[in-house]
């Protein structure tokens, strides 16, 4: 064989080596991208069959949160709508000894703390965007900062967290509806708290947690689920997946629970309505005995009490 056969059948062999290797990678690399689908795919599956069952009436609805306790003390709490101040330190010994109704005050007051300071924070009454809850403006929340410094403000998330896994209601829906607020105006830096290691907890309690009020018979609950199912206005609505039978069964609870006029089915089907019906009326017979709420439900879910609501916070 002449040098330029040799040469010519090296460089023929070189081509089909690099053929080879190419055909090879492009199969690897395809069954890797159908291994990664397949798994895409049964997650995808998993979380709509867990969503599917969260949103089941009735159905395994198992939460992650630890059987319910009782209170630690049952002292009474410094009144409500003046600053914890002195009894602040004693308050917080109390939330982390295990006193439910401490926990959930301390929460909430770092939470409002939160909320006054946020920069979406208006001077006047309004709609807060990063809860998509009605709220009084600053002004009014400003007190709750008092003796509260930056470390327990951050905190605020996990001592509702603590009150609500042990059975308190009010705390239940105070960190459903997602005690997290942007430490600036700019969009870009408003998902900060995503990093937040309270957050992943919050994420995976709140529906639950919601669900859990609902069936101890706090009605705010059906408010804060109807809106949730309906739109994306705050974190909690944004968590929760819309759907439009789960809207209208919470709405038609509503309903029941203000002995009002039901709300309008919009576009759902026979089929859709009456599983909505049957799931409201469940509800309402087994959470709140088939009985109106005295006084009506709020039109919106208010983060911020009225100093002379009832029942106070946190009891």
């Amino acid at each position: 064989m002449t040098p330029r056969g040799r040469f010519n059948l090296m460089m023929g062999l070189l081509v089909l080596a690099a053929v080879a290797l190419g055909t090879w990678r492009w199969r690897q690399q395809a069954h890797d991208a159908s291994a990664m689908s397949s798994q895409i795919a049964a997650h995808a599956a998993q979380t709509a069959k867990g969503n599917e069952e969260m949103n089941r009436f009735g159905g395994a609805r198992e939460e992650r949160a630890p059987p319910f306790s009782a209170p630690a003390s049952t002292a009474p709490m410094p009144p409500w709508g003046e600053p914890l101040g002195p009894n602040l330190d004693a308050v917080r010994r109390r939330a982390d000894a295990g006193d439910a109704r401490a926990a959930c005050r301390i929460g909430a007051e770092a939470s409002l703390c939160n909320l006054a300071r946020a920069p979406t924070a208006a001077t006047t009454p309004g709609h807060d965007s990063a809860t998509g809850q009605s709220r009084p403006g600053n002004a009014d929340l400003s007190n709750y900062c008092e003796g509260i410094d930056d470390d327990l403000r951050g905190r605020a998330a996990a001592y509702l967290r603590k009150a609500a896994m042990a059975g308190n209601t009010d705390a239940m829906l105070r960190y459903a509806s997602g005690p997290f607020y942007p430490a600036s105006p700019q969009p870009p830096d408003a998902p900060g708290y995503l990093h937040d290691p309270a957050f992943s907890d919050w994420y995976a309690d709140a529906l639950p947690m919601a669900l859990r009020a609902l069936h101890a018979g706090n009605p705010l609950a059906a408010q804060l689920l109807a809106s949730a199912y309906a739109d994306d206005l705050g974190l909690f609505d944004a968590r929760v997946a819309d759907d439009p039978v789960q809207a209208y069964a919470y709405n038609l609870l509503l309903s029941y629970l203000r002995a009002g006029a039901p709300p309008s089915p919009g576009v759902l089907d026979a089929r859709q309505r009456a599983q909505a019906e049957q799931q409201a009326q469940k509800l309402y017979r087994e959470s709140f005995g088939s009985q109106p709420v005295k006084g009506g439900v709020p039109a919106s879910f208010i983060l911020s009490p009225a100093p002379d609501s009832s029942p106070r916070p946190c009891e």
